[in-house]
């Protein structure tokens, strides 16, 4: 479900932030620019915070399924000087 969760968002995103360029546009018109680039850029950065709760959701359903189905529990990579 994870990995459909985030295909999801990223098909709103592009649907959401298309519409409402397409509004901005016919809103505020081509003289309005300034104020469509920053609107967009705050849909934007709303939707980069929902994608990475996404991944961060799905990494921790991948981490608990793995532990409890094979026993594994995932550990960061150490690094060897």
């Amino acid at each position: 479900m994870g990995f459909q969760l985030l295909t999801g968002i990223y098909i709103l995103r592009g649907l959401v932030q298309s519409g409402l360029k397409a509004y901005l546009l016919i809103t505020y018109g081509v003289a309005g620019y300034g104020q469509m680039i920053i609107y967009l850029t705050i849909v934007g950065w709303i939707f980069e915070a929902i994608v990475i709760g996404a991944y961060l959701f799905t990494g921790t359903r991948i981490k608990k399924h793995l532990k409890v189905h094979y026993g594994i529990e995932m550990k960061p990579p150490t690094q060897a000087i």
